[in-house]
């Protein structure tokens, strides 16, 4: 990509253009958009070919840096868009402002791309963050970093977020990632690392309600615009009782509702819904069905997962809806290929979940058992769809349990002292490990299953255990957290050292 004036061009004149020609012919609506000037100027934007030339309303100004980026939003006419966003600077003036900042910029453990990155001034500023446009503007490369280049000297707050509209503005509902700290840049120190950015859902004021459907004489079906907390969900139905309520195992936005049986034809309503807080009206009415439900429950999954690995310490089956949690006694094992059947319970851990727990922890091994699910059925009487579940797994020794270790440095020492977590999850079966640092900051975490973990570090500030995004209005600042880049592969009986974090 080439450009003029020149990068870290001085005394640039006043009126001269400022053209950057790509190597290629581009979607010129879609990289008109992903050019982000600072400071923020009116401009005209003429394409001529290949090349973009911006013209500056009334000029450029005296004695001024002006830094021009092109976002990874922009795209040549196959569609290809940038690894990552394209920077230079040029001044009006004999000098550049030196300052830089870089960062990067995550979501569920993984590089975000394309995300939106700001950067506010905050000596001078009065506004409100997020809502008024920024001092500064780039976005994520394919990596999640970014950079802002020459800077000048003051205190800059930092946030990313998914721009799902593309009308350049964070909406609600919108991915957005807050900083853990402002970041300071210093005549002496020009080059500062912001704390990893983490993107988190940032859920509407209120969910909508998009549909109610009335599936058979014993159930509701509710759908969101979104996922939902299930456990928030309070529902009061009139002349008619609610008795359960589940969330479909594969969308959490489809919540199932158990009544008592209703009456053919019969006109019901919903008196009061309240998720997350919220009151939601609802005023259409519910027609009452005779139809029973015919249809039969499945088996959505399992844990472990066929050739899977666990301690031994449970087994799992997830049913695809509400199932009758009196019926479990009929279960049995069926010995195969000379493996001893375990003794133990079934225990339902909810509507939609059955546990089996060994009397004593199953010894290490490969497993290759079958359970007889006879009597089953879901809270109609209808009879689970197929007799049997199949388990192939194995049962790792103490010896075979992976661990990690490291340390955590924080650099933030104006915060007060808080508990400091190691998160881990692996990426097959999704199970999730935790350690707390010392008062020195290392950590040792250990019983891991082999295999590729996604580890990352944050400082609980609010002590509840789970990491905290903070919010925009009123201002509140994210904990710290750090990613660690890529997975960290473990292997059996080993402990992988050195997986440090800094907390910025």
């Amino acid at each position: 990509m080439g450009h003029t004036p020149a990068t870290d061009a001085t005394d640039v004149p006043l009126y001269e253009p400022v053209v950057i020609e790509f190597s290629e012919g581009m979607e010129r609506g879609r990289t008109r958009e992903a050019v982000f000037i600072a400071p923020r100027s009116e401009v005209e934007y003429h394409w001529s070919g290949r090349k973009l030339e911006l013209t500056f309303d009334g000029g450029l100004k005296a004695d001024q840096t002006y830094v021009i980026t092109v976002g990874t939003d922009a795209r040549d006419r196959r569609r290809n868009a940038l690894d990552q966003s394209f920077t230079f600077a040029f001044a009006t003036g004999s000098q550049l402002n030196p300052g830089r900042i870089e960062g990067r910029v995550f979501r569920d453990h993984a590089a975000a791309s394309g995300a939106r990155v700001w950067a506010y001034e905050m000596s001078g500023f009065a506004g409100e963050v997020g809502a008024e446009l920024p001092d500064y503007e780039t976005q994520s490369g394919r990596d999640g970093s970014y950079a802002f280049e020459r800077l000048s000297q003051g205190i800059y707050r930092i946030l990313a977020f998914t721009d799902r509209n593309r009308n350049g503005r964070h909406d609600p509902g919108e991915f957005l990632a807050l900083p853990s700290s402002d970041v300071t840049v210093q005549a002496d120190r020009a080059e500062e690392r912001a704390g990893d950015l983490i993107l988190t859902e940032r859920r509407a004021a209120a969910p909508q309600l998009e549909r109610v459907q009335v599936l058979d004489d014993r159930r509701l079906l509710l759908i969101f615009d979104r996922k939902i907390d299930l456990s928030s969900l309070q529902l009061s139905l009139k002349g008619l009782g609610v008795v359960g309520r589940y969330a479909a195992p594969k969308d959490s936005r489809r919540v199932y509702v158990l009544t008592q049986r209703q009456e053919g034809g019969k006109q019901y309503s919903i008196a009061s819904l309240e998720v997350e807080g919220h009151s939601i009206a609802w005023d259409n009415p519910l027609r009452g069905s005779s139809r029973t439900d015919q249809k039969q429950p499945s088996l959505e999954a399992q844990e472990p997962p066929d050739g899977g690995a666990t301690t031994g310490h449970s087994l799992t089956l997830l049913f695809s809806e509400a199932m009758d949690t009196t019926a479990v006694t009929g279960i049995q094992w069926v010995e195969t290929d000379s493996t001893q059947a375990p003794a133990g319970s079934w225990q339902w851990a909810g509507l939609l979940e059955l546990v089996f727990k060994p009397t004593v922890p199953l010894t290490p091994g490969t497993y290759r058992l079958r359970a007889r699910l006879e009597g089953l059925q879901d809270r109609a009487g209808v009879a689970l769809a197929g007799s049997t579940a199949g388990f192939e797994f194995a049962v790792l020794s103490e010896s075979d349990l992976a661990a990690i270790k490291g340390t955590v440095r924080k650099f933030d020492q104006e915060q007060q002292p808080a508990p400091t977590w190691i998160v881990a999850q692996g990426s097959k079966a999704g199970r999730t490990y935790r350690a707390a640092t010392d008062s020195t900051g290392a950590y040792y975490l250990g019983g891991l299953i082999p295999g590729n973990l996604a580890v990352s570090a944050f400082e609980d500030r609010n002590g509840n255990g789970d990491f905290d995004g903070g919010s925009l209005d009123p201002f509140v600042p994210a904990e710290a957290q750090s990613v660690r880049e890529g997975p960290v592969a473990t292997t059996p009986g080993a402990v992988v050292a050195d997986i440090d974090f800094e907390l910025r």
